[in-house]
């Protein structure tokens, strides 16, 4: 049976649907299985998992090409071909999960450091002296909205703040010096319009 014969070639593409496409598959049977009784909006947001996965299908189909390559155009008996296409698989895939892991870890480093922002800010408005002048003690404070800027990141923290009677302190993200400071910027009586084609809420 020659190399090209058409078992071999089914083979190489059950390889292709079946690996590379195992996130979309897997993302599938996320979303059915997670979806049996599930709240009507759940399908407004579950066919984001499906659309992510996408992405994901890439890496993993050219990790499909690259086994099958090292498969066809090594020398040897098939036992040698299966046992370097293995290898290619395996070391690829590590190399995959490492740099996802790096990502993944990067990106829950960055959405603690954000919420540590979050909170400084709420402690700025809790601890100002003008917010105190306004509507005295006691007084709560409690976020509202976030205005985002142009790469993604807060630029400004919005805060309900009660006590004598209902304010909104806006906290602006300076990014100036090559840290990111907070500033309490204005109170207002009125609550200020979100959008991310405002200047600012101040």
């Amino acid at each position: 049976m020659s190399e090209r014969s058409p078992l071999r070639i089914s083979g190489a593409l059950a390889f292709v649907l079946g690996f590379g496409l195992a996130p979309l598959w897997l993302a599938i049977a996320y979303v059915a299985i997670n979806g049996v009784g599930a709240p009507s909006f759940y399908w407004n947001a579950a066919g984001w998992y499906i659309v992510f996965a996408l992405p994901v299908c890439g890496v993993t189909i050219l990790i499909a090409a690259a086994t099958l390559a090292a498969y066809s155009f090594t020398d040897g008996d098939g036992v040698r071909r299966r046992n370097v296409a293995a290898g290619v698989l395996f070391g690829l895939c590590l190399v995959a999960s490492l740099i996802a892991q790096a990502w993944w870890s990067n990106r829950d480093s960055h959405a603690r450091d954000l919420q540590m922002e979050e909170r400084d800010a709420l402690a700025i408005v809790r601890q100002s002296e003008q917010v105190q002048r306004l509507i005295g003690n006691p007084f709560t404070a409690i976020h509202i909205a976030t205005l985002q800027g142009a790469n993604g990141t807060p630029r400004s923290y919005l805060f309900q703040v009660t006590g004598s009677e209902i304010r909104y302190a806006v906290v602006n993200v300076s990014q100036k010096s090559p840290e990111r400071t907070l500033e309490l910027a204005c109170v207002r009586r009125q609550r200020p319009g979100g959008g991310n084609r405002l200047p600012g809420y101040c």
